[in-house]
């Protein structure tokens, strides 16, 4: 059996082939003539492989056996020939003539001849014939009676009566004769005739089980979790036990649960590389070993399903193994460990491990001296991670101590300078850790074999309850170094649970959706569930108790939906309201009617929204003009087409594997999937990406491919990086699934645009969805003279608009060119809204006229009413019923006439009247499409009062939302009601109107860009009329009554009546502008702490987890945190010490644990950037305007390969050909944010008055009066920057404010004012300690520099120095 680490690697089956291959074909030629004798003659390998000019033996059988393969005995993976190709035709060609009854003899003899070289196993054959006349050659002197002697041997194990090689090769070959032939004669390993590798089909039937939700740990047993995560995670010895521990915990109380998902989550926070800095290189062994050990089968078996199950649920490292070493007919531990890589979790017993002890036990006066020498141990010692033992009370006995000894754990106590000598980290379990009673008696003897001097070590340190226990259970504690009891905390009992509602935000009238609270929980016992639905225009919604249910909605409206849980101790919370739209059928933005717009709306969503699906940057490759008969055309489009130019082409095809090679050396990609154009095609690029390139690994399937090689093969490709390569053809344009594909490599001719974008989504898996970022799409150009494009675009072609291009230097590197998109897409958004004519209701009776309006839609009854609201006089005032019915038929004849009647009301003529000469697109339609919509209406007002001090047109969906919300609660109120914000949402009626007629368009962001409005004064002058209309007026009295919700009801819903601590949540971000870290929400809690503490156990942890929220995913938090380090490092010149680190600004310590987890892991991710900007910062920060350009055209560069408003750090830091580091020497990285609010050309401008303009109100303490204190104590920079975006006026001041989210500072603040003229005394007093009196007198009466904090303070609060001076020295 092979030992560890003891004899060298045996060597290759595949090196012992080729040397045999090398000595029986001794000369270069004899391989040739072979390789050309298996090889198709119209192989394109022959051309680019160039084997005929190869004279290095090594080279033609390494491309030999890349060729044929290690199995050559079995199967041979040939390249299919043209020959099989003619076969078909002549197949067709004969079916053809037999229905009209022509001679097919001689096609039949050319189909015999060619079924016979096309056979699958004709290559296998012929392959064994030149081996068997090879050896009998090589044989030389008695070569005749060697080929006698083989096929005698043949005969008498087949019963047969061959007479030649060729009819030996071409029979079966039984397995003891082949092992036979090969080891004695031909010298040959096994492997040429054994089956490939292969994984078995799934079977025919399979029982589905159900798999219940992994429950939340109690909280005494996430206290022993993090005590095994310390253990395995930290280098340092924290407990002073050195890495041994036992923990007590009652029987049933979940040790095994507790322990398998420690060891779990461990693995998977290793794999992330989250411990890499802080633990021990033992633990950090990616092939280590994690023995488990039990002392009986059934509770091996019982870790193992525990293992499986936790596993299967929240495991996510890669190469882990269950080996199951206990039982009957294992095989030997070394032999697992070695055939399968990755980390093994051995669950065994002393069974198996006193088996391995016996067979390596050597001399020695103490126990750990029997396996110290072994070398089998030394190579379990060096890779073993930690032991575990279920039942840690038994440890004393023999089996246990043995092993330990084995591992290294020193338990002599004789000249003992550390007990456990590697570092494995060693965990007990048990609910009884003694021995019988454990309490010493009289009749108990000290005597412990060979461990008396290991219990007499260190007595005087032990415990003091030490003494009180018997030999046994004193020597259990003092094995494992200490007993750890995770006691629960009181608290639990009087803890809240958690409620959590999962569903959708929005459906469809008639859908049936599932809403669910499963994700509550309690941590200390279970909960029962109480659902409560209000809807707001909906439908009534019966009250649940189930934890999930399945509700349909039949009536379209908002519902709010509230869970609340209750625990066993009777306590009970509730969930934030969850709300749903449900939207009429007709109004769904993905119409989901097939159409051109719906498929790419949906990708854009899938891709740029929810990233579900990744970006696609593509480029194409020219290859060969395929001349095509009508026929051949007509076969292309159906996909019937075989034609050799693609795969015969050599020029075309070394560019294809140029390209996939530098994909992988050069760009470093992991995976790349090709379609070739033929299962021959195919074939042969897999073997020239082998020989010509080095790609060993590179691989091919296709139909012909044995279904067990084909499916291990996918499978390595899918879950592996160990085949970088694979190509196909037939296998993987539909269906196929493997989620991170870098490079998708089409050389395959399709005529089918269906099939063309099955292939494509084949490697479009997004980074939600496990996928990657960016695929790398290169597609293939073959042009048909005859081919006519069409001039609707599907699939792919419509989809292509919004693939990136590759930047130049990889498309010239790649020999690529752009794909020329011609887009032929027409949006339902510009198709005008039909008028409807249905102005005349009922005309007779005269008096009882009833009419519409064409514009506000406002029905009027009665002949004076009419009369009255289209501005005409009433019968009352003279006017004559007869003369209303000849100005209405007059009307019906002709509705231009201007002696008609009018078809508008009054208010509405007035607003059509003032865009008479209107240029306005905005401005008209409101005036002449609004329809009395009162939503419209009030929607339009506030846009229009949002825009009057913003100089873009773009307003944040949040902010309109809560404008609306505040408007319609402020009519509401009057009437004793309300509205949910709810109520206000993307898809409200009169915001799709908006976007349908080209007014405002959504953003990918949820911003809403307005159009140009002209002429503002015209727009409020329309909207000013508009609201004194009485259909407007009486429409928005009506939406109340309707819609608005009673004051009794506000109980449900989440609009006036926010909890406090969720406000005060709330008040805190909208004022530092990320979420608060742990330290900053718990600074400011005051008298809501008792509530924080009774709702959440005062975890902030669990606060956020409620409201579904990640500290970790606030970019701001992030970019602010590195930009206040690397502030302060600039300050000291050098890096900052964690005191340092601490002592002043915005933030602490904590807040960096709460983001990066340690401090030591932040500052590993920034010390490259950290050290660039220490070592350049005086090389650039001179050339504040030149890198600012600089900045500016990054930026540029950036949206082009990433589109984005702004980008935070990490992005630059990955992405940017700038590094940087440039960019933290010039500005603060947290303010790119701003860029979002930016749509100027000059944005190297506007970050440069950024950053001065927050240096600038940092140093003075306050935000600058005016444009004009900015740009004086900024500089002249500043000041023609200013000018040249803003102008210094008070409107410029204020629209740069509102570009970067600081109020207008209406008053002076003589507190603030009093504080900064202290603050200047302090820093001159200083001054003045450093550099004496007459120094700093001369800096007081110094020219003005504004790029000095002292002398700007001086500038601002004393501009009379002589009052300074005698501040400073009264005399």
């Amino acid at each position: 059996m092979a030992r560890f680490g003891i004899s060298a690697p045996a060597e290759p089956d595949s090196e012992k082939i080729k040397k045999r291959i090398i000595e029986l074909f001794s000369t270069a030629d004899e391989l040739k003539k072979l390789f050309n004798d298996v090889l198709p003659k119209n192989s394109l390998l022959k051309s680019i492989l160039k084997i005929d000019e190869q004279q290095d033996k090594d080279k033609i059988c390494d491309t030999l056996l890349a060729y044929i393969g290690n199995n050559f005995f079995y199967t041979v993976g040939q390249v299919k020939s043209e020959e099989e190709n003619k076969l078909s035709q002549l197949k067709k060609e004969k079916k053809s003539k037999q229905a009209y009854g022509l001679d097919v003899k001689t096609i039949e003899n050319e189909i015999k001849e060619l079924e016979k070289k096309t056979n699958k196993n004709y290559i296998r054959n012929l392959i064994r014939e030149k081996f068997l006349e090879q050896y009998c050659k090589y044989q030389k002197e008695n070569s005749e009676s060697l080929r006698q002697e083989i096929i005698s041997s043949y005969n008498d194990v087949h019963k047969t009566s061959f007479t030649t090689f060729e009819q030996v090769s071409n029979g079966i070959w039984k397995d003891k004769w082949q092992k036979e032939l090969c080891y004695d004669y031909l010298l040959l390993p096994a492997s040429v005739f054994e089956k490939p590798e292969t994984i078995s089909q799934l079977p025919t039937t399979i029982p589905l089980k159900t798999k219940s939700k992994l429950s939340q740990l109690y909280d005494f047993q996430t206290r022993g979790l993090i005590k095994i995560h310390n253990y395995l995670s930290d280098k340092e010895d924290r407990d002073q036990t050195e890495k041994r521990t036992l923990i007590m915990m009652p029987t049933g109380s979940g040790k095994t649960r507790m322990t398998v998902q420690a060891l779990v989550e461990w693995l998977n926070l290793r794999d992330q590389g989250k411990i890499d800095s802080t633990a021990h290189e033992q633990q950090l062994n990616k092939n280590g070993i994690i023995f488990w050990f039990a002392s009986t089968n059934e509770l091996c078996d019982q870790a193992s399903d525990s293992f499986r199950e936790i596993f299967n649920q929240i495991g996510t490292s890669g190469l882990v193994n269950l080996t199951h070493w206990y039982g009957n007919e294992r095989p030997d531990l070394p032999d697992i460990l070695n055939n399968n890589p990755g980390t093994h979790i051995v669950i065994t017993n002393t069974i198996h491990a006193n088996d391995e002890l016996s067979k390596e036990k050597g001399e020695g006066t103490r126990r750990i001296d029997y396996w110290e020498n072994s070398e089998y141990y030394k190579f379990v010692r060096k890779n073993t991670i930690a032991i575990v033992i279920d039942e840690a009370h038994e440890v004393t006995g023999e089996g246990y101590q043995n092993f330990l000894a084995a591992m290294g754990f020193d338990y002599s106590g004789r000249n003992v300078e550390k007990i456990n000598k590697n570092n494995i980290v060693l965990i007990g379990l048990s609910a009884t850790p003694y021995k019988g009673s454990g309490i010493r008696d009289e009749f108990s003897s000290e005597d412990v074999d060979d461990l008396n001097d290991f219990m007499n070590m260190d007595a005087d340190k032990e415990p003091a309850y030490f003494k009180n226990l018997d030999k046994y259970t004193r020597l259990i504690h003092k094995i494992f170094g200490r007993i750890f009891v995770p006691i629960p905390e009181r608290s639990g009992t009087s803890s809240h649970p958690i409620a959590m509602i999962n569903a959708p935000h929005t459906a469809y009238v008639g859908d049936s959706i599932k809403i669910s609270g499963t994700d509550s929980y309690d941590l200390y016992s279970d909960i029962t569930f109480s659902w409560k639905t209000f809807s707001f225009g909906g439908e009534k919604i019966p009250d649940h108790t189930e934890p999930e249910f399945y509700q349909q909605f039949k009536k379209e409206g908002s519902y709010q939906i509230t869970l609340e849980v209750k625990n066993g101790m009777g306590f009970s919370s509730k969930s934030l309201p969850h709300i749903i739209e449900i939207l009429p059928t007709t109004t769904s933005q993905i119409k989901g009617t097939g159409s051109l717009e719906d498929t790419q709306e949906f990708y854009n969503i899938l891709t740029n929204d929810r990233k579900i699906l990744c970006e696609i940057t593509h480029g194409v490759i020219d290859g060969p003009q395929l001349n095509l008969s009508k026929k051949e055309f007509a076969q292309w489009k159906k996909g019937t087409l075989e034609d050799s130019t693609i795969s015969n082409d050599e020029k075309y095809n070394r560019q294809i594997c140029d390209v996939v090679d530098k994909c992988i050396k050069k760009y470093n990609k992991k995976r790349v999937l090709v379609f070739a154009n033929s299962v021959k095609h195919s074939q042969e690029l897999r073997l020239i990406l082998r020989v010509n390139y080095g790609h060993e690994n590179a691989e091919s399937v296709d139909g012909t491919t044995k279904t067990g090689i084909r499916r291990k093969i996918v499978k390595e490709f899918r879950e592996t990086e160990n085949i970088p390569i694979l190509c196909n053809y037939g296998v993987f344009t539909t269906g196929f699934d493997v989620p991170k594909i870098d490079v998708l490599v089409i050389c395959r001719d399709v005529g089918s645009n269906a099939l063309y974008t099955q292939m494509i989504g084949r490697g479009q898996r997004g980074p939600v969805a496990h996928g990657t970022e960016d695929l790398w799409l290169i597609t293939s150009d073959f042009p048909k003279p005859n081919q006519t494009k069409s001039e609707l675009k599907l699939g792919w072609e419509a989809l292509a608009e919004d693939w990136k291009s590759f930047p130049q230097e990889i498309k010239e590197n790649l020999s690529l060119r752009d794909f020329k998109y011609e887009s032929n897409v027409t949006t339902r958004l510009n198709q005008p809204e039909a008028i409807k004519d249905d102005f005349l209701i009922n005309e007779e009776p005269i008096t009882n006229l009833q009419l519409k309006c064409q514009t506000c839609s406002a029905i009027t009854n009665g002949l004076d009413n009419c009369l009255k609201f289209y501005g005409y006089k009433t019968t009352k005032e003279g006017t004559k019923a007869e003369s209303v019915r000849q100005v209405i038929k007059l009307m019906k004849k002709d509705k231009k006439n201007p002696k008609a009647f009018h078809r508008h009301c009054t208010y509405c003529r007035a607003s059509s009247n003032l865009v008479k000469s209107s240029n306005c697109t905005f401005t008209k339609f409101i005036a002449k499409k609004h329809n009395g919509d009162a939503h419209l209406v009030v929607l339009v007002n506030v846009l229009q009062k949002m825009l009057e001090n913003k100089h873009h047109n773009i307003i944040k969906w949040h902010d309109l939302q809560n404008t609306l919300w505040q408007l319609w609660n402020k009519n509401a109120n009057k009437q004793k009601k309300s509205f949910p914000t709810s109520s206000f949402n993307l898809n409200m009626p009169s915001i799709k109107r908006l976007e349908k007629n080209n007014i405002l368009k959504i953003k990918n962001n949820l911003d809403i860009e307005i159009i140009d409005i002209v002429e503002p004064k015209g727009l409020k002058q329309v909207i000013d009329n508009l609201k004194v209309h009485p259909q407007i007026k009486n429409n928005v009295k009506q939406i109340i009554d309707a819609q608005g919700i009673n004051e009794k009801n506000l109980e449900f819903t989440n609009i006036r009546k926010i909890p406090k601590l969720e406000q005060y949540f709330t008040d805190l971000k909208r004022t530092i502008g990320h979420t608060p870290t742990s330290r900053q929400f718990n600074s400011e809690l005051g008298d809501l702490k008792k509530e924080y503490i009774k709702q959440y156990n005062g975890d902030y942890k669990d606060f956020l987890k409620a409201h579904r929220i990640i500290l970790k995913d606030d970019e701001i938090l992030k970019d602010s945190l590195y930009d206040e380090y690397f502030e302060k490092c600039i300050t000291e010149g050098k890096k900052i010490t964690h005191k340092q680190l601490d002592e002043y600004g915005d933030y602490r310590l904590e807040d960096y644990r709460d983001m990066w987890g340690t401090v030591e892991n932040f500052e590993q991710k920034t010390s490259v950037v950290l050290e660039d900007v220490l070592n350049h910062y005086d090389e650039f920060h001179q050339n504040r305007d030149a890198e600012f350009e600089e900045i500016s055209k990054n930026i540029q560069e950036l949206k082009k390969k990433s589109p984005a408003t702004f980008y935070r750090f990490d992005e630059i830091y990955q992405h940017s050909k700038l590094k940087v580091f440039r960019y933290v020497i010039q500005l603060k990285i947290s303010h790119l944010r701003y860029l979002e609010n930016y749509y100027g050309p000059n944005v190297g401008i506007f970050l440069q008055l950024v950053s001065d303009f927050f240096r600038l109100k940092k140093w003075i303490g306050r935000t600058p009066k005016s444009a004009e204190e900015f740009s004086k104590k900024t500089g002249t920079l500043a000041t023609s920057n200013f000018m040249k975006e803003f102008k210094l006026t008070k409107e410029g001041y204020q629209k740069f404010l509102n570009l970067i989210d600081v109020d207008f500072p209406e008053k002076e603040d003589t507190k603030v004012e009093q504080k900064m003229k202290e603050i200047t005394i302090e820093k001159l007093k200083k001054y003045e300690k450093d550099y004496e009196r007459e120094k700093t007198e001369f800096f007081i009466d110094a020219v003005f520099n504004p790029n000095d904090e002292l002398s700007v303070l001086i500038e601002t609060y004393f501009p009379n120095k002589k009052e300074l001076k005698k501040l400073l020295w009264p005399d």
